[in-house]
C-alpha cells in the first residue's frame, strides 16, 4: 500500500467503512492498526459505521466488532461530544445498539447540538420506538442516569408521539405530571406542552393520568 499522511490514511478507512468495505478495512488496519482509534475531523471510524445507516446491520456489527478489537474506544466522542451511539439510536439501528453497548458504551453521555442531549434524547426526537423500548428492556426508567429523564418526555409529547409518551406514563406510576423544570421547552408542564402542540390525545391522556 502506497504511503500516504495520517489524515489520507484515516480518511481511507471512513470511506471504507462507509462502504461496508470489511477486506479493505482488514488491510488497512494490517498496515496501520491505529487507524481503528484515530479521527479525522473529530469523527472516528466508529462514528462512520453508526452513521453508515445503508449498511446491512450484520455489515455494521462486523465492522463494529473488528474496530473494537482493533482498540477502537465506543465512547469516544467527537467535537460535540456526540459518540457512536448517539447515531445508532437516532436511526434506529438495533442489533449495531446492542452491540455497541455490549462493548460498554453509555447511554447517559451528554452532547450534540444542545449539551443536554443524550442517545435516548436523539432516538425519542427521531420517532425510534422500538429504540426506546429496547432501552427500557435494558434498563427501568427509574434507573436512568440521563441528566433530565422529564426532558426526554417533553421530547416524546412535542413530537405527539402518544406511544412513547405511554410508555414513559405506564412505567414510572409516580411521575409529576405538573413538572416545570426542565432545559428548554420555555417551562412548561407536560400538560401546557401537549395542549401547545396540539396534541389532543396525548392532553386526554394525561387528564385521565392526573385524575388518578
Amino acid at each position: 500500500m502506497e504511503t500516504l499522511s495520517a489524515e489520507s490514511n484515516v480518511q481511507l478507512m471512513i470511506d471504507a467503512v462507509c462502504r461496508g468495505d470489511i477486506a479493505e478495512v482488514n488491510a488497512l488496519l494490517h498496515a496501520s492498526p491505529t487507524l481503528a482509534t484515530v479521527t479525522v475531523r473529530s469523527k472516528s471510524p466508529l462514528h462512520a459505521v453508526c452513521f453508515a445507516d445503508h449498511l446491512a446491520e450484520e455489515t455494521r456489527v462486523a465492522l463494529i466488532n473488528h474496530l473494537v478489537s482493533t482498540g477502537a474506544d465506543v465512547n469516544k466522542g467527537s467535537r460535540d461530544n456526540i459518540t457512536p451511539l448517539f447515531y445508532a439510536a437516532r436511526f434506529g439501528q438495533l442489533e449495531t445498539i446492542k452491540t455497541l453497548v455490549a462493548h460498554g458504551a453509555r447511554w447517559d453521555v451528554s452532547g450534540g447540538l444542545y449539551s443536554w442531549n443524550t442517545p435516548t434524547i436523539e432516538s425519542i426526537d427521531a420517532g425510534q420506538l422500538d429504540v426506546l423500548k429496547l432501552r427500557q428492556s435494558m434498563l427501568p426508567l427509574r434507573a436512568w442516569k440521563e441528566p433530565d429523564v422529564k426532558y426526554a418526555i417533553k421530547i416524546a409529547i412535542s413530537n405527539r408521539n402518544i406511544d412513547m409518551v405511554r410508555i414513559f406514563l405506564d412505567s414510572e406510576p409516580t411521575l409529576d405530571i405538573n413538572h416545570v423544570e426542565t432545559p428548554s421547552l420555555d417551562g412548561g408542564t407536560f400538560l401546557t406542552i401537549a395542549i401547545d402542540h396540539g396534541a389532543e390525545d396525548i392532553v386526554e391522556l394525561l387528564l385521565v393520568r392526573g385524575q388518578m
